[in-house]
């Protein structure tokens, strides 16, 4: 047979490595993987939604708005993926073939010269396209996935995360789940930001008026009594002072390698 030299393009065999029955656990894989997908993404956005909680957002009409779009365009990533996962890329078994005998002919010929002289057969182009693998015609933009053990009609990849390949049945399916879940992704990093932010303002209040968390709940239930035998103890000393008893001097305030009090402060207490 007389191939034509830039449709056979050489390649070096990898040489064999010694295999340790690890196929009959990568279906094992392919089926755990989008399980574990699905957990992590339900674990940062069910934090991001207790977050949201627990500082009470919902106070907002805003934080209402926020969280009914975020947990929309979460369920509809979560539906898109489960449809990748189960849905059958499609091996072009419905497609009609017209083809005359000597295109099969040809399209077989071309495949079996380039696997007995050890070639890759690059037929993209012809009407007609064989698979020495599958043992039937493929049509174009059809490829072999050597996890599928088939062709896959327009195939993409074959994605390990939702365990199965891509292909022109689902492949609508999986850029829903990729633009989806970066969308919710960005309101839970919103939801996220804005109650770390809000941490931050509680602490910072705390640190200028030299409290700590327990003693600023214990001061709102002092107030909420209208006789008090004993003034509510306060331990401002000022907002330096305040900012040096509690994170240091200097540039100590920056540093996690230093105590925020001296010993000579604790010495002080202790003498009292």
């Amino acid at each position: 047979m007389n191939c034509e030299e830039n449709v056979l393009i050489p390649f070096i065999p990898k040489p064999k490595k010694i295999k340790h029955n690890k196929n009959k656990y990568k279906g094992i894989y392919e089926q755990i993987t989008p399980i574990i997908v699905v957990f992590i993404i339900c674990i940062i956005f069910g934090k991001c939604v207790m977050n949201v909680l627990l500082w009470k957002i919902f106070n907002s009409i805003y934080g209402i708005i926020i969280m009914i779009i975020g947990l929309l365009f979460f369920i509809i990533a979560m539906v898109s993926l489960f449809k990748v996962h189960f849905t059958d890329p499609g091996d072009g078994s419905n497609i009609i073939y017209k083809e005359n005998e000597q295109e099969i002919k040809e399209a077989k010929e071309r495949s079996e010269y380039a696997k007995q002289h050890h070639m890759f057969c690059v037929d993209i182009g012809y009407p007609v396209r064989y698979c020495n693998k599958c043992q039937k015609i493929k049509k174009e933009r059809m490829y072999h996935c050597k996890k599928c053990k088939r062709c896959i009609d327009m195939k993409d990849h074959h994605c390990s995360w939702v365990g199965n390949c891509i292909g022109r049945n689902n492949y609508k399916f999986f850029i829903l789940f990729l633009y989806y879940i970066v969308i919710s992704i960005f309101f839970g990093i919103i939801i996220l930001i804005w109650s770390i932010i809000h941490l931050c303002y509680l602490y910072t209040l705390n640190i200028i008026k030299n409290q700590t968390t327990m003693e600023s709940i214990e001061n709102e239930r002092y107030n909420y009594f209208l006789y008090h035998k004993y003034p509510f103890p306060s331990y401002n000393n000022g907002i330096w002072n305040n900012i040096e008893e509690l994170m240091g001097s200097g540039w100590n305030v920056f540093s996690p390698f230093s105590l925020a009090h001296s010993n000579d402060i604790i010495k002080e207490v202790k003498d009292k």
